[in-house]
């Protein structure tokens, strides 16, 4: 009978981590009509669904807009991002984010970050290019592939493959005439 020993190395996860950090991501935004019993029981404006862990697509999208930053993540006691406040994952982790122009590959090894941290800002002018009043719903996308490359949003009617779903969030109604500083940043962390 064959004994198997295993495990996973660092060296690995790193190499994931890059590999996700180096790819395109592109948050969307939808469902710009008001939550209701028709999206399941005891749902409102200001109590929406749960997205379920299974959810392969977010139908209606209104617009896609590429992430302003990327980099890896480690948490520490020292971090530099607070996530208190991101939901029952995150609750009370603080992150240091890593400068990836700065930072050897061999002290990578050594850090091993866990995360890839994605921030993406949705200003006053994406919603005017779709053309809505409101959102309810954001959804992280990779891989996708679009008539044209290059631009920092793009319209449903612009994309050929769609991608692969990574993260989503359903939410109370974000208001086109209420977004502080004319933008809403979202701070998203995923791992491999």
């Amino acid at each position: 009978m064959a004994v198997f020993k295993s495990t996973f190395t660092d060296k690995g996860n790193v190499d994931r981590l890059l590999a996700l950090v180096n790819s395109d991501f592109f948050l969307a935004i939808s469902k710009d009509t008001q939550w209701s019993n028709a999206d399941g029981n005891n749902i409102t404006e200001e109590n929406p669904p749960t997205p379920q862990p299974e959810l392969l697509n977010i139908e209606n999208i209104k617009v896609y807009k590429k992430p302003f930053f990327q980099t890896l993540a480690v948490e520490s006691q020292c971090g530099t991002v607070d996530f208190d406040s991101c939901g029952e994952s995150l609750s009370a982790k603080k992150l240091t984010l890593i400068n990836l122009e700065t930072t050897s590959r061999e002290a990578l090894d050594i850090i091993a970050p866990t995360y890839v941290y994605l921030r993406v800002e949705i200003e006053e002018d994406d919603l005017t290019l779709a053309d809505i009043e409101s959102f309810r719903i954001a959804a992280l996308y990779k891989d996708m592939q679009f008539t044209s490359e290059g631009a920092i949003r793009y319209l449903p009617s612009q994309v050929e493959i769609k991608g692969i779903l990574y993260w989503v969030s359903y939410f109370t109604p974000v208001f086109k005439n209420t977004i502080v500083n004319k933008s809403t940043i979202f701070e998203i962390i995923i791992t491999a």
